[in-house]
């Protein structure tokens, strides 16, 4: 009797040990569960700051966005640029009672320039010292301003630039210079190699403004190689006086900082390709104009789209012209979503203040994102004034045989290589020594959250 009596009492100690082990099992589970709920709702909360701040982003960027298209097209920087704001944000309608700040720092020089981090010292970050901001870009922070579990944003964004002040022809990759030295320069006589009969391929401007002296060289960059071959002197670029550089004006080789100086950032690029936004410009303002060629544009077509001075065309697909016409005259800006091809007797007339962006790929366009083939004795060159800036292709100048002057005048800016061959001969545009070429939409390049 003793003996079940004992063993009713384990039996009691078991069952009630079984149920406080259950115990703390279910209160582990109501505790992690509560924590989680914690944690999630703490979460949501913080993506929703979050969200907040960023729509301070959005303001800045709309905000330094609002000079286009008038100003800051070529060769002006944005402006006027509005004060940056100093009070706090009515707070978003989906997320009450969370007012925010933002503000911006805009980068008037031509030059990176690096500035004190906004948010340096904050509760946001404490460790941030300076911040590098592109030329002409800015750098745009926000935050939310309730006093408890508050976030902050910065982005740094710029515009498309590019620098021809520094260089005739600017390559990020190579650039080579072969073909026939057979050429005959008109005006002055920079080109002559001093042989008889035998003229530089890359010349100094054979048409200078008025009152002007041709420059003594031809600067030229590139990030790779700088070559030429064929009756040498010739075809080498004026300046240089043999086949090897004299890095006083030929650089090769040049650095990612120097390469950089001429390049717009891939953000930039891919914002100007976005013709959903400029197709949008061009009902609100008369300075953007939007043309479809994503089945081919004809001249005529193109010619009543030609922008004058601080406008802009955006060409959505490529430009193919190969008859014996004239496009232009234009000023302004061209954007060419893809690929830019003229052979034949076709010449584009632009000005010193005009450009032409082509954004196609080498691949894309079927081996060099922009190509010149062509031109004749009596005919005006394939391109005639400007700048030619293929932002992610490379640029192939060639004449046929019977070319004898330049077939093309200007100045080359590319994010590949640019190859000279055939007859005929590159010219430089002595007036684009000083341009810079800078325009929107602004483009975030750097992003962060605190």
């Amino acid at each position: 009797m003793q003996a079940y009596h004992g063993q009713r009492g384990m039996a009691l100690v078991t069952v009630l040990g079984i149920l406080a082990l259950f115990l703390m099992v279910a209160l582990l589970i109501l505790t992690l569960t509560t924590q989680n709920s914690q944690n999630f709702g703490n979460a949501y909360q913080k993506q929703r700051y979050y969200d907040v701040a960023e729509a301070g982003i959005d303001r800045g960027l709309k905000d330094i966005d609002s000079a286009l298209p008038a100003a800051g097209i070529v060769n002006q920087t944005p402006g006027p640029i509005p004060s940056p704001t100093s009070a706090d944000q009515t707070p978003l309608p989906n997320v009450p009672n969370v007012p925010y700040f933002y503000s911006y720092w805009y980068n008037s020089s031509s030059s990176p320039t690096a500035t004190a981090d906004p948010l340096a010292g904050t509760q946001f970050c404490a460790s941030c010292t300076t911040v590098n901001v592109p030329p002409y870009g800015a750098v745009i922070w926000s935050h939310t301003d309730t006093g408890s579990r508050d976030v902050a944003t910065e982005a740094v964004a710029s515009l498309l630039i590019g620098n021809t002040g520094s260089c005739a022809i600017c390559a990020a990759q190579s650039v080579s210079v072969t073909g026939s030295d057979n050429i005959s320069p008109p005006g002055n006589h920079t080109c002559d190699s001093g042989s008889s009969g035998k003229y530089f391929k890359v010349c100094s401007d054979p048409s200078p403004p008025p009152g002007s002296t041709p420059p003594p060289d031809v600067p030229v960059v590139s990030g790779g190689t700088y070559s030429c071959s064929g009756a040498e002197p010739a075809p080498c670029a004026y300046g240089d006086g043999t086949s090897t550089p004299n890095p006083t004006y030929v650089q090769q080789n040049a650095s990612s900082s120097v390469v950089s100086g001429f390049l717009a950032s891939q953000g930039a690029i891919d914002q100007l390709a976005d013709s959903n936004y400029w197709k949008n410009l061009s009902t609100q303002t008369s300075n953007v104009k939007w043309i479809d060629c994503s089945s081919g544009c004809s001249e005529s077509q193109l010619a009543t789209a030609a922008p004058g001075a601080n406008q802009v065309t955006f060409v959505s697909g490529s430009i193919s012209l190969s008859s014996n016409s004239t496009l232009g005259p234009y000023s302004g800006t061209w954007i060419v979503s893809q690929c830019l091809s003229i052979t034949g007797k076709q010449s584009l007339q632009g000005s010193a203040t005009a450009v032409m962006v082509v954004l196609g790929t080498d691949s894309q366009c079927g081996g060099v994102a922009a190509n010149f083939s062509g031109g004749g004795n009596t005919s005006q060159p394939a391109w005639n004034g400007g700048t030619l800036y293929t932002a992610q292709g490379s640029v192939n100048v060639a004449g046929n045989g019977s070319v004898r002057g330049y077939n093309f005048y200007g100045a080359i800016i590319a994010a590949g290589s640019v190859t000279i061959t055939g007859n005929g001969y590159f010219a430089w545009q002595s007036a684009l020594t000083q341009q810079a070429i800078s325009f929107g939409p602004f483009a975030i390049d750097s992003f962060a959250q605190y």
